[in-house]
């Protein structure tokens, strides 16, 4: 028989939660109470992808039972992907002598040595789907028997699964016995990510400016926390190479009497692609892209650089940081633990805020699994609320964005706090309430749209701004995600008149007239008498110049009529 003190239950590590996933451990807790003190209790199964983080809910499962039974539990753990289906079944039910070959002797299983305790089966989908119906019985039924016996044995301890694999690995039966607790992807809850690579490496943040920051934020980081760690481990190659050429360059300068400031150098951040998707430099990529379009690039750049946030290269320069990291405020909470610390940070929270904002003007879902900064897809169209929700900034009046927080320490928190609310109030609310933001942020709208949207200059001056622009101007793609719908039904639309401007209702009169007298030679003639107007006022117009380009290049036809309701 084992020795029972090889059981007793210590907490792996210390573990830092950062705020997306306190949540998730403040639900866990309920959920812990609540599966340890029901008469008929169901074991739980944690279920997540690889690196989420299972390990601390295992973790944290063990103290709660501490907490509410009053004593340290007995816990055995079993990886049911490392092991054989045969040395598991012995391992849990135990064995008498001579069963098997190699079976010299008597083995009490944990099933029976656990007691009362905690039995961990670590990646229970891998399990056999044969030894998922014995597992199954002994749930249902609380008896077991030794392999080679028949006497029964009241089975009392508590199972603790955690699994990465999709239900279909399961018998259908075993997965609706347990209790199933889902530990979100770090995309899911991207406020996480600054945390984590703190709590990897936190001098990495001497590294990190701002557009590296963003960077890191849009990344879907499908390996979750274990590919963050992985990238935290490139990076300290890389300080560790760049510090080993500044050593070189001065050793060479010297000989030359020359001086070399290290501060000056710049540090470039790259990858084994077999290591990570993640790239430093695609931020760097997205600006030179913008610029192609002719966007002007500077006006997004403004609506996030007061929360820590910029287009900058991923080049290293001391002397270019914009925001500074390292004010952590440690959040205590009487029931987490010793083993469990909750953590906050006001400029990592910051910076979230204006990542939302970042995925509002460019229509994303900062929840998606993958790379914000594909733009892969736009969220689709919220039904529209006509109550519309004021923004209440809590700047002070005297404060014009963007700014450095920095340069303002007495009240800074203050800021920062009034940042992150106009930051989530901004990102919460309809696209159609952009007229109401302040001008710093209908400006970077604008601009997104133009390249998201593949639009000219548009007026946000009340609710229907989207409904005003003409929608053959837009790409097919956006119509399609946006709406929801297939463009050509967007076609015959009822706006309120009061939602219809003057320049609207004049684009869709001369895109009629145009596609109604065509444009060869000589249309302007007749589109002048149709409207009323010179014939030199409609050669210069510069609508019907962008509708000739339209027509031309588009092949399209035109919206053809409108009708007024009573």
């Amino acid at each position: 028989m084992s020795n029972r003190k090889n059981y007793e239950w210590h907490a792996r590590e210390k573990w830092i939660i950062p705020p997306g996933l306190a949540e998730i451990v403040k639900r866990f807790k309920i959920r812990c109470r609540i599966t340890m003190t029901r008469k008929k209790s169901r074991p739980l199964l944690i279920h997540g992808e690889t690196g989420v983080g299972k390990s601390l809910f295992v973790d944290y499962y063990a103290m709660m039972y501490k907490s509410i039974f009053k004593k340290n539990p007995k816990i055995a753990y079993i990886n049911c992907a490392a092991l054989p289906s045969e040395l598991i079944e012995s391992l849990l039910f135990g064995h008498t002598k001579g069963i098997f070959s190699g079976a010299e002797r008597e083995r009490v299983g944990y099933f029976e040595e656990v007691d009362d305790g905690i039995i961990v089966l670590e990646e229970l989908g891998e399990m056999p789907k044969n030894l998922q119906s014995k597992l199954l019985l002994v749930i249902e039924n609380r008896v077991f028997s030794k392999i080679g016996a028949h006497d029964q044995i009241e089975f009392k301890s508590k199972i603790l699964a955690t699994t990465n694999v999709s239900r279909d690995q399961f018998r259908d039966d075993l997965w609706y016995r347990f209790d199933t607790f889902y530990i979100s992807s770090i995309c899911e809850r991207r406020q996480d990510i600054l945390y984590y690579i703190q709590n990897f490496e936190e001098s990495i943040f001497e590294m990190i400016n701002p557009g590296i920051a963003l960077s890191l934020l849009s990344y879907n980081w499908p390996g979750n926390a274990r590919e963050i760690e992985r990238v935290c481990m490139s990076i300290e190659e890389n300080i560790a190479y760049t510090n080993q050429y500044i050593a070189e360059i001065k050793h060479e300068a010297s000989k030359n009497n020359e001086h070399i400031d290290p501060t000056k150098v710049s540090l470039y951040l790259s990858f084994d692609k077999n290591v990570t998707g993640f790239e430093f430099n695609k931020i760097e990529k997205f600006k030179s892209e913008l610029i192609q379009h002719n966007i002007q690039y500077d006006a997004i750049e403004d609506s996030i650089m007061s929360s820590g946030l910029n287009f900058d290269s991923p080049l290293y320069q001391k002397d270019d940081i914009y925001m500074k990291w390292e004010e952590t405020l440690t959040i205590d909470d009487d029931d987490s633990g010793e083993n469990f610390v909750y953590i906050s940070n006001i400029n990592f929270d910051l910076a979230y805020s204006g990542f939302l904002i970042f995925c509002k003007l460019f229509f994303q879902d900062p929840e998606s699994n993958y790379d914000i900064l594909d733009f892969k897809k736009i969220i689709k169209r919220k039904p529209y609320d006509s109550d519309m929700m004021y923004l209440h900034s809590k700047l002070p009046d005297y404060i014009t964005l963007p700014i450095d927080v920095n340069d303002y320490p007495r009240i800074k928190e203050r800021l920062i706090e009034a940042l992150n609310h106009l930051g989530k109030e901004i990102y919460n609310s309809n696209i159609e309430e952009a007229f109401m933001w302040p001008e710093i942020f209908k400006k970077a709208l604008k601009e997104s749209i133009k390249y998201i949207a593949g639009i000219g200059d548009i007026e946000i001056e009340n609710s229907a701004y989207l409904d005003n622009i003409p929608h053959k101007e837009m790409k097919e793609k956006f119509l399609i995600e946006y709406y929801g719908k297939d463009p050509n039904e967007l076609e015959n639309r009822e706006i309120p008149i009061t939602q219809v401007s003057l320049k609207m209702i004049r684009q869709l009169y001369l895109e009629t007239l145009c596609h109604e007298v065509g444009m060869e030679d000589g249309f302007q003639r007749k589109i002048a008498a149709m409207a009323g107007l010179s014939e030199g006022r409609i050669s210069q117009d510069a609508d019907i110049k962008n509708l000739k380009h339209i027509f031309n290049n588009l092949k399209i036809s035109p919206r053809k009529r409108i009708v007024v309701l009573d």
